[in-house]
């Protein structure tokens, strides 16, 4: 399967949009832990993203664009509140995290 950076910037937002949306579900319902395994592939939606040439697109396309990144803002805010709210308890299962991340490091795991 081909990495992100081969797909088109249309199919990497909706890609980015739908990954951020389920995130928002997991953080709706407290599945934290099913929410932090699905960063880092959001982290690597979120870096191949890059500028948009809004005028190599038909208004269609930029409407339907625009459309796909307010929702894609809006999740993200969202989800912003809820992990803030939830600090502590995130604190802490990344905290778990490292530590496991570390000990599988030192023992080689």
């Amino acid at each position: 399967m081909a990495g992100p950076e081969a797909a088109s910037l249309p199919q990497l937002l909706q890609a980015f949009n739908f990954l951020t949306r389920r995130m928002l579900e997991d953080a709706r319902g407290a599945r934290w832990d099913e929410m932090l395994a699905q960063q880092p592939a959001w982290l690597a939606l979120q870096g191949a993203l890059g500028d948009i040439d809004w005028e190599s697109y038909a208004e269609v396309e930029r409407e339907a664009l625009r459309a796909l990144l307010l929702d894609t803002q809006a999740a993200i805010e969202e989800l912003t509140g809820l992990a803030e709210a939830w600090r502590p308890q995130l604190a802490t299962m990344l905290n778990g995290i490292h530590n496991s991340s570390r000990l599988r490091s030192a023992y080689r795991l």
